[in-house]
């Protein structure tokens, strides 16, 4: 699940329009390299999928009284997090393990397109490349938590009440622009987990990208960042399961392992 998980966001971190129009490289070869993001891409997404289909049978069975399955409690009343959780969360999720794992590969991939072309090839063009996307990823984080602190607001995710697949990826779509606000977690309109990913490619591109990008180049990387916020919403509503059997140090600070489902109910959910 988490491979195919992450490998789906390595290819959504490829942009087409960057290998289309890349004039460094040969037709042929965007061609080839198109077709291979988009086939990665489809065969994690279908990958995926199919064990959150797995997940969702095995919560319908649990309902059904199964004895074979052992459910965990739950408890549907929301608990603002202390200080040291969001502090714990916000340090892992931006210099953790999850940004070493995927780090590396989307920069091979921005290597392997020459994105962007004016950067080297070889060693010194992948470490620029790393330390780009490694510090996108961090101004995006933490301008998130900043702005979820000044706003009093929760930026971790909590899974749906629901059964079924389709309730549960529609609660995910959902609160990706909800968020919790204040000590009663009162829903209100996510603005920091918004407004991080255009922040962050902003800086992106007048901080450290070639001249040419400009404010059009920043809101389509936002747009992606976006996405990726989402993807990472749905992988938690399922993965979170999976999980609570493996609970350990690093899993419990990332939320990871969240037992709490979300107190309001969505779109008649």
């Amino acid at each position: 699940m988490g491979i195919a998980v992450l490998t789906y966001f390595v290819a959504s971190n490829v942009s087409p329009s960057h290998i289309a129009y890349n004039p460094h490289l040969k037709l042929k070869r965007r061609v080839r390299i198109l077709r291979a993001a988009w086939r990665v891409k489809a065969v994690a997404g279908c990958a995926a999928l199919a064990m959150l289909s797995c997940g969702a049978g095995a919560q319908s069975q649990a309902a059904t009284g199964d004895p074979a399955v052992k459910t965990q409690p739950v408890e549907p009343v929301y608990r603002e997090p202390s200080q040291q959780q969001k502090r714990n969360n916000y340090l892992l999720e931006a210099f953790g393990p999850y940004p070493l794992m995927w780090t590396p590969l989307v920069a091979g991939l921005h290597q392997a397109t020459r994105t962007p072309p004016e950067w080297r090839e070889g060693w010194p063009g992948y470490g620029q490349r790393y330390a780009s996307d490694f510090g996108n990823s961090a101004v995006n984080i933490s301008t998130r938590f900043s702005l979820a602190e000044a706003l009093h607001e929760d930026t971790l995710y909590y899974r749906c009440a629901c059964r079924g697949m389709w309730p549960r990826v529609k609660h995910a779509v959902v609160w990706t622009a909800l968020a919790h606000r204040g000590a009663d977690g009162h829903m209100a309109i996510a603005i920091p987990a918004i407004v991080a990913p255009y922040v962050a490619s902003t800086v992106s591109v007048y901080g450290w990208y070639p001249r040419r990008y400009g404010a059009k180049d920043a809101f389509r990387m936002g747009n992606y960042g976006v996405l990726d916020y989402l993807a990472g919403n749905i992988s938690l509503e399922f993965l979170s399961p999976f999980l609570h059997a493996k609970r350990s140090g690093w899993i419990a600070r990332l939320h990871l392992d969240n037992r709490h489902l979300a107190p309001e109910r969505v779109g008649g959910q």
